[in-house]
């Protein structure tokens, strides 16, 4: 099935969405945050298509069945019906669900954004600076978000938030960590600068259960493993054990990334998947698939890589490759930027392309159809178990992965 498009109109840098809230940083230096689900609502399609226009683009957690709630199922052929669409936000539209609207009060241009406990992270050539989202309790409001802080002033790559912490791609000065605020066992994070858990040219980073991984061309890519103080307390503090190389992982050298319990690596013409099992102390490294990947080879080198519940993606100097979790390849010009929101509850299935004149939401939808018990590519879908105070699921949950 091909994807499912959304396109807004304007000229952005970046975009993140966050429990209902689209965050869009305006190349003309404004920071500009929309109402989501309203702004949806406004995509016309005709009657009979409006639940597969919500499970698509506002909640990709009802196209997976479950016992307790009764949400109608969307047939394949009705989502076929909305691909062959073109979905176009109109300007009104998108000026009228816009809540917030106000100077980027980050570092521009900026490197990557993130999103935990409600605070908004972003990454810089100017280091790591955060502030509170302007929704804390999840109720509409209109007060702008306050000055940023600087938490950190290296040069920041890549940013990953999870466990009361944010792990860093510092480039040439390696994987860090930085704890987030005051952690959940009530203990104040250090204010020193966040320490080097590997010192390799690191231009990726994600988590992988508990532990960070730091991703990018060979020979940089590894997994830092840590262990909690107390393995009886779920928020326990984290406490670093070793890093171990991606060569020593694979036994063989190659571009790789991480999301979830998936570890990924292209080494020559081969896409070589693992899954990486933790449950405490117990690790289990099992290898899933070897998959041919033989024209990658007329693409030139990744450069950068993803991997979420609808699949994987990377991204050539030419094309985007795009692996759906049901085995089928999308290529696709490479956009301006892109990103995915791998830990998210409700936009698993998404990709956002950043195009010259416009943003694409894409929704893959096949993913529903895949049994996640034997899945190979893409992480698994997890139903969360926890709400926000719009019954909503938060989106930066520590269970999930």
């Amino acid at each position: 099935m091909p994807r499912l498009a959304l396109r807004l109109p304007g000229d952005y840098w970046d975009s993140y969405l966050y429990m209902g809230y689209l965050y869009l940083f305006e190349l003309a230096g404004s920071l500009r945050v929309v109402d989501w689900d309203r702004l949806v609502s406004t995509a016309q399609v005709p009657r009979g298509l409006e639940t597969a226009r919500l499970h698509a683009f506002v909640r990709n957690d009802l196209l997976y069945p479950r016992r307790t709630v009764k949400a109608a199922r969307v047939a394949p052929e009705t989502f076929q019906r909305l691909a062959d669409l073109q979905l176009d936000i109109s300007r009104s539209a998108l000026d009228a669900h816009t809540v917030i609207r106000q100077q980027n009060p980050f570092p521009f241009p900026h490197s990557d954004v993130a999103m935990y406990g409600r605070q908004l992270l972003v990454g810089s050539h100017d280091g790591v600076h955060q502030a509170e989202c302007p929704f804390p309790d999840g109720r509409r409001q209109s007060s702008n978000l306050a000055g940023a802080e600087r938490r950190w002033d290296g040069h920041v790559l890549a940013i990953a938030a999870k466990y009361d912490r944010l792990a860093i791609a510092a480039g040439s000065d390696g994987l860090r960590e930085m704890p987030l605020g005051v952690f959940r066992d009530g203990s104040a994070a250090s204010k020193d600068d966040p320490p080097a858990r590997a010192k390799i040219n690191c231009t990726q980073c994600n988590w992988v259960w508990m532990h960070m991984y730091a991703g990018g061309p060979e020979p940089t890519g590894g997994l830092a493993q840590f262990d909690r103080e107390d393995p009886m307390k779920r928020h326990a503090q984290l406490i670093f054990v070793k890093f171990e190389s991606s060569t020593e992982l694979f036994g063989e050298n190659g571009f790789s990334w991480a999301q979830g319990d998936r570890i990924c690596m292209l080494s020559k013409d081969r896409l070589l998947i693992v899954r990486f099992r933790d449950r405490h102390t117990r690790q289990d490294f099992s290898p899933l698939e070897a998959r041919s990947e033989s024209e990658t080879d007329t693409l030139g080198d990744p450069i950068a890589a993803a991997v979420g519940v609808f699949g994987l993606a990377v991204e050539y100097d030419t094309k985007l490759r795009v692996v759906l979790s049901n085995g089928s390849t999308i290529e696709l010009e490479p956009p301006a930027r892109w990103r995915v929101f791998p830990r998210s509850n409700f936009y698993e299935n998404h990709i956002h392309f950043i195009q010259d004149d416009h943003l694409e939401v894409a929704a893959f939808v096949q993913d529903a159809e895949v049994q996640q018990g034997t899945k190979l590519v893409g992480v698994p879908y997890r139903r969360p178990v926890r709400q926000s105070h719009r019954s909503k699921f938060i989106d930066d949950p520590d269970n999930v992965f």
